[in-house]
């Protein structure tokens, strides 16, 4: 860290002002790390922007913001830090309280916790006091949109602590019953208002969109153009988080379509897993050992775990094996003929089937079995 002085040093040099990226960029990018607490990032790329456009209006009011605010943050921050770390503590007491009720020297450790928790918390509303003071008295005097101004100030000094999100619940209030009085408004302040309280719904795309017809329409009685300028830096702020929650949108988009393409490759994979095993298991029951084989292979190459079509391969790969083996044939052949000597037909009809699916070329065994089946006829 080399704290916003040395920032301020190292960017009044020459050539800072090279290989600068677009002015869209950098200032998504400043606004990006001022929302983030991070006051360095934020100066050192609001200050590029500002050597490429010297009198870019919202470069210059987050320059001021971040300056003037610089010290205020770092010691909120601190005391944030250390405030969460009470509340863990508070948490830890309170768990082992639940297990020993009666142990006096806890309950006095978690009374001390719980003393100092308060005085963090006190010593952070004392700190976003001033800042929580001017947003009270504009809304002493109706006027809502230099409310929220500052607010927005004190915000992003502090966006979680309780007097923030407090304040923000009321000026919510305070803006949806102004609104509804909206024939007692200009048509530039409802614009304003309606910016506002879509902002504080995070819907910055309607935010940045009432602005932007808010500024269409001449500044008049009641909206001077120096409340505009002030408005610079929430409205930039409203339309780079548009562009991010745009980018976001588009990513999920196309993660969504990803998702969909991959689960119907899937589904598609399955639905001819399941075509193939179907197959398989029909050619498996009617003997034909190699339809079965080639459809359990399929399924083995789209699924090479598959259980069930590993199994039943292993069984025709070894039945198409026994089919294979000569000495099998010989062996039935021979003991068909022993059979038939003995005039037992249906006897060496069953030995000349075996050889015949061990060896089905065996032409010797062609021709007994032809010669026993007509027999087998005439009988």
């Amino acid at each position: 860290m080399i704290g916003l002085l040395g920032v301020l040093g190292v960017l009044v040099s020459p050539s800072f002002a090279e290989d600068t990226p677009s002015p869209t960029l950098l200032l998504d990018q400043a606004l990006t790390a001022y929302s983030a607490g991070d006051d360095e990032t934020a100066l050192t790329l609001s200050l590029r922007l500002l050597a490429a456009e010297p009198a870019h209006p919202v470069a210059q009011a987050l320059r001021y913001s971040v300056t003037q605010d610089h010290q205020h943050r770092l010691a909120l921050r601190a005391l944030e830090q250390r405030h969460q770390l009470l509340q863990e503590q508070l948490e830890r007491l309170a768990r082992q309280a639940v297990e020993r009720s009666s142990d006096t020297a806890l309950m006095a450790e978690r009374q001390r916790f719980e003393a100092a928790s308060h005085r963090r918390q006190a010593e952070l509303d004392r700190l976003l006091g001033p800042y929580a003071q001017p947003v009270e008295e504009a809304l002493e005097r109706a006027e809502l949109v230099q409310a929220n101004l500052h607010w927005y100030r004190m915000h992003h000094l502090s966006p979680t602590a309780p007097m923030v999100t407090q304040t923000q619940a009321v000026l919510v209030s305070a803006l949806q019953q102004r609104l509804a009085q909206a024939e007692e408004l200009s048509a530039q302040e409802r614009f304003l208002l309606d910016g506002w309280l879509a902002y504080h719904r995070g819907a910055f795309d309607a935010a940045a969109q009432a602005w932007g017809k808010a500024q269409a329409i001449p500044p008049g009685d009641q909206i001077s153009a120096a409340l505009f300028e002030l408005m610079a830096l929430p409205i930039a702020h409203a339309q780079a988080q548009h562009r991010a929650q745009a980018t976001l949108t588009e990513r999920e988009r196309a993660r969504q379509t990803q998702a969909k393409a991959a689960a119907a490759q899937r589904a598609a994979r399955d639905a001819a897993i399941q075509r193939s095993l179907r197959e398989g298991l029909q050619s498996y029951q009617a003997g034909r050992w190699r339809e079965a084989a080639y459809a359990f292979q399929e399924v083995l190459r789209q699924a090479p775990t598959h259980p069930q079509a590993s199994e039943y391969l292993a069984k025709v790969q070894a039945t198409l094996a026994q089919e294979r083996d000569p000495q099998q044939a010989e062996s039935h052949y021979q003991a068909g003929l022993v059979a038939y000597a003995h005039r037992q037909l249906e006897q060496a009809r069953h030995e000349w089937e075996l050889t015949l699916r061990f060896a089905p070329n065996h032409a010797k065994a062609q021709r007994a079995l032809e010669k026993v089946q007509k027999e087998l006829v005439l009988q």
